[in-house]
């Protein structure tokens, strides 16, 4: 018997095994989005305070890294208060916390200690700052 055309439970099967692969793929490809932006966040708000460090370091005088809640603001002391010299953006779908403002000096020391959280919509990610100026992330999850 020689049979031509697909019965309609083979296309069901097939059409079944198609949605099943998509919605992994669907569902992989958001975790994956998920993931770069708090990579991509928690790179912005560190390298804000490697910059922060390394200008007080350079000019000597007093810098801060300052979170006023959509950007992170390297500040340097000046005559009529703090200057802002650069602005780091984190992605705005990631939440950032800091508990503090961190003053860097020019012998590279910080003040206070700071942690800063970042939370995304399935992971999470905490930066910590020592008064040494060390800057150490860690993943966490929700």
């Amino acid at each position: 018997m020689n049979h031509r055309g697909v019965t309609v439970m083979e296309l069901l099967v097939i059409t079944s095994i198609a949605a099943t692969v998509l919605t992994l793929g669907v569902l992989s490809w958001r975790a994956f989005q998920d993931s770069m932006r708090m990579t991509m966040a928690s790179r912005a708000i560190t390298q804000a305070l490697h910059t922060a460090r390394a200008l007080a370091i350079e000019s000597g005088l007093p810098t801060r890294a300052y979170w006023d809640g959509q950007a992170m603001l390297v500040q340097e002391q000046g005559e009529p208060g703090w200057r802002t010299r650069s602005t780091f953006q984190p992605d705005p779908r990631v939440s950032v916390r800091a508990n503090a403002s961190p003053i860097f000096f020019g012998s590279g020391l910080a003040a206070p200690l700071c942690t800063i959280e970042l939370r995304g919509a399935r992971c999470g990610c905490r930066i910590t700052l020592s008064i040494a100026g060390r800057i150490r992330t860690c993943r966490t999850s929700r």
